[in-house]
């Protein structure tokens, strides 16, 4: 057979170890099948101008089959066919790799999302630790005011103990005093002397101690009239008296507060006040009522 001839169907040149028309396809008769399929799958096939071991195995099986189904219906086949699927694999591939640039480019885009929930999350946690140091200062706050509190209430407690000791001295006081004037009642209801002296102590102490119905001008007027300079005991005496009652109407509705502490501090000093010039006018209307009773029994 010669180097160079032409196929019988379409006129283009074929090599002379050819098995086929590369234009048509056109098998030729006078070649060797089986050792053509060995020649073809020994070659490395070049697709795109790019060459690929793993691909060329796959194509070189592809021939192989190709060949053999070919090679066992008594000729050979175009590679065209064998062309296009690899065509078309590739524009699925290409496919493939745009719907992944797709998918890249949306998690891309869910990644910032998750980026920026991250960046929220620290800013309220930042927030909520501002939050947390805030309510723990306000907190130490409210204990450093409740331990003061504390300790002022210890104290107020202490000062009203001893207020409370002096305020029983001054009414035991006040009952020995009360004793005293029932005492000096008794005397003068001894001495039957009609003077005007035993006339005015007996008015006074019986206003003293009740025996008459007196209001606050009648003692006044029985004291004045026993001796002018028990008016101002008795005056300091109801002024205290006054104090203490108004002090009490202005109790604090908010009670073991500060303000609270102070009131009753107060308020047990202006008590103590009352009973300290209590006792005293009463000790002046004893001394003058007692020194009647001993000029009267005097001159007896």
């Amino acid at each position: 057979m010669a180097d160079s001839q032409y196929c019988a169907k379409c006129g283009t040149s074929r090599p002379a170890d050819a098995g086929f028309c590369v234009n048509c396809g056109e098998k030729f008769v006078d070649s060797a099948p089986v050792e053509r399929i060995e020649s073809v799958a020994n070659e490395k096939v070049v697709v795109g101008g790019a060459k690929s071991s793993r691909k060329l195995s796959a194509l070189a099986i592809v021939l192989l089959l190709v060949g053999l189904i070919v090679g066992y219906g008594g000729g050979y086949a175009s590679l065209e066919p064998v062309v296009d699927q690899l065509g078309s694999e590739n524009r699925d591939l290409e496919q493939a790799n745009q719907d992944l640039e797709l998918k890249n480019l949306v998690l891309d885009g869910d990644t910032a999302d998750l980026r920026k929930e991250v960046n929220d999350l620290k800013v309220e946690q930042d927030n909520a630790k501002g939050s947390i140091a805030k309510l723990t200062e306000e907190n130490e706050q409210v204990r450093a005011d409740y331990e003061a509190a504390t300790a002022t209430i210890e104290k107020s407690e202490e000062e009203n103990a001893r207020f409370i000791v002096d305020l029983e001295k001054s009414q035991s006081q006040v009952l020995g005093l009360s004793e005293q004037l029932d005492s000096l009642k008794t005397k003068l209801g001894l001495i039957n002397a009609n003077t005007p002296k035993i006339e005015k102590a007996r008015a006074a102490i019986d206003c003293l101690t009740g025996a008459a119905d007196c209001d606050v001008d009648q003692e006044r007027s029985a004291i004045e009239a026993l001796d002018p300079s028990l008016v101002p005991l008795l005056n300091e005496a109801l002024s205290a008296l006054a104090e203490a009652q108004d002090w009490l109407l202005q109790q604090p509705t908010d009670q073991y507060t500060d303000e609270w502490v102070d009131w009753v501090r107060e308020f047990l000093l202006r008590t103590a006040n009352v009973f300290v010039a209590t006792v005293e006018y009463q000790n002046g209307v004893i001394k003058v009522i007692g020194n009647i009773i001993a000029d009267v029994e005097e001159s007896l």
